[in-house]
């Protein structure tokens, strides 16, 4: 095993000994040295051999507060080929730079060290260059994280991801850059699904009588997420964009799409993930059993709440909910063509009812009619019109126009690089939580109520095995709906967790 892994053994002991460690030396490429003879002259007969033995690659020294002393199987340079470690990068591309920033006088430090005692040895030593580096070109995995270098955007910092997250950014299932984590030990993926199986094995799933299922179509809005425990526990949430796919693809007569409303859901039922990871092995290619696993965490039916997830949410401490906001967030602006998102289309009707009710009161207030129907009027125009003030708010506290109520549009400087006031447009108008604090706080009674005496109660039950985020009377029914108020317990405990946000 020694010599399969090119490591020479030397041996020092007494004569009496060497027929003992003959085969060990002698098979590995060492040689034996007598502890009773001149011991110079032996140790000089080991470091013949190990020069001998170390001049056949490039020696250099990795840049830190201790450098680290490795060899490369050829010396840096532009056009160099090598790739030490065989992590396909290249050793030139795991380096910052092929040119040292500075060198290791080794006959300095050798004097020092052995303070003159060896000296007429007469080894000369060249100087070592000191390279600054990206990842260690002598490691597939330079801290350790059981990440690969090759697919590690952080090659240097050991991240704590569960084991299966690690094999899908290894396996190309995933890219790391999508993957997110929070102070305690929350994690999620910002590639759906459908690109995971995508990524895996194919564009397309069937059903049981032999029908082509697209997983875009599908799964295009299901993410991953795992609270991180001493065992992992997986859930899924959805992160809905504005879709027009509600209609028949292949002309049988079938809806093939999901045609989704905006919004946000978390479960908290546990995933089972051996049920996806069938599917990117290969080993189940009908829709059937994913999509059940999927329905089974999110439709309503009798199934039993993840207490590890339902715990983590209710705890006004943890960060998830505000990890997942921020992304959605995010890929609510990066799907826009330019620096302006429309409204959905559930607020824009909201929107537009309201300008309907303002003409009818304006034609009221002109005919002075049963008054009666005045108010009914005003009544209504106020129970739809949280959002639109709280847009409405944010245009005054910014000092900008983000929020276009004609255009029906949200307009930001750049959908790169969102300003607290951009992001809040966009999180009101997509999941009518007014600030990352109100979405949080959504999530969080959610989880409360899922542990209530209620939860026999069908309607309880299937309101709280999930949060649902979105805009629309639907949604904020009056029932649990406290957590709009900004000026509650929900939300002013959220606030003083984390900070105004």
């Amino acid at each position: 095993m020694l010599a399969k892994d090119g490591i020479n053994t030397s041996v020092i002991t007494t004569n009496r000994y060497q027929s003992d460690y003959i085969e060990l030396y002698e098979g590995t490429g060492g040689v034996f040295a007598c502890i009773n003879g001149n011991f110079k002259t032996e140790l000089i007969g080991i470091a013949d051999n190990i020069e001998t033995k170390t001049n056949d690659g490039y020696w250099i020294a990795l840049k830190g507060l201790i450098p680290k002393i490795v060899k490369l199987d050829e010396e840096p340079s532009f056009t160099g080929t090598a790739d030490t470690d065989g992590d396909e990068l290249l050793d030139k591309n795991e380096l910052k730079s092929t040119k040292p920033t500075e060198y290791i006088d080794i006959n300095s430090m050798y004097a020092t060290l052995m303070k003159s005692k060896l000296d007429a040895v007469g080894y000369e030593y060249p100087s070592i260059g000191v390279y600054d580096y990206y990842s260690d070109p002598t490691e597939k995995d330079t801290d350790k994280d059981d990440i690969l270098d090759s697919k590690d955007i952080q090659p240097k910092i050991a991240n704590i991801f569960t084991e299966d997250f690690v094999n899908y950014i290894n396996n190309d299932i995933i890219n790391m850059r999508t993957v997110e984590t929070t102070t305690d030990n929350f994690i999620i993926s910002k590639t759906p699904i459908s690109e995971m199986i995508k990524n895996a094995c194919a564009d397309k799933l069937y059903d049981s009588v032999g029908d082509v299922n697209y997983v875009d179509r599908y799964y295009d809005d299901w993410y991953l997420f795992a609270v991180n425990g001493s065992v992992p526990t997986y859930g899924l949430y959805k992160m809905r964009e504005q879709e027009y796919d509600h209609y028949d693809f292949d002309g049988d007569g079938e809806i093939d799409a999901d045609g989704d409303n905006p919004g946000v859901t978390i479960s908290f039922i546990e995933f089972d993930l051996s049920k996806l990871n069938d599917v990117i092995d290969g080993k189940e290619t009908s829709i059937k059993i994913l999509d059940k696993e999927i329905n089974r965490i999110v439709l309503k039916t009798e199934v039993e709440i993840s207490e590890d997830l339902r715990k983590y949410f209710e705890n006004v401490e943890t960060e998830g909910a505000y990890l997942i906001a921020e992304a959605y967030v995010k890929k609510i602006a990066g799907l826009s063509d330019s620096d302006k998102m429309d409204f959905p289309e559930i607020l824009k009707d909201i929107y537009d009812e309201i300008d309907e009710i303002n003409y009818a009161i304006e034609l009221e207030s002109r005919l002075e009619t049963d008054s009666t129907i005045m108010e009914d009027l005003i009544n209504r125009r106020e129970s739809i019109s949280r959002i639109p003030n709280a847009l409405k708010d944010i245009n005054k506290k910014s000092g900008e126009t983000i929020v276009d109520k004609s255009e029906r549009q949200i307009i930001v400087s750049n959908k790169n690089s969102l300003s607290l006031y951009e992001k809040q447009a966009i999180l009101s108008s997509f999941t009518g939580d007014i600030s990352f604090n109100m979405f949080a706080a959504e999530v969080q009674a959610h989880a409360v109520f899922a542990s209530d005496w209620k939860m026999f109660i069908d309607k309880w039950h299937d309101a709280a095995i999930r949060a649902d985020m979105g805009v629309g009377e639907e949604y904020e029914s009056g029932l649990y709906d406290a957590y709009y108020n900004v000026e509650s317990d929900w939300v002013q405990n959220q606030i003083k967790s984390h900070g105004e946000y």
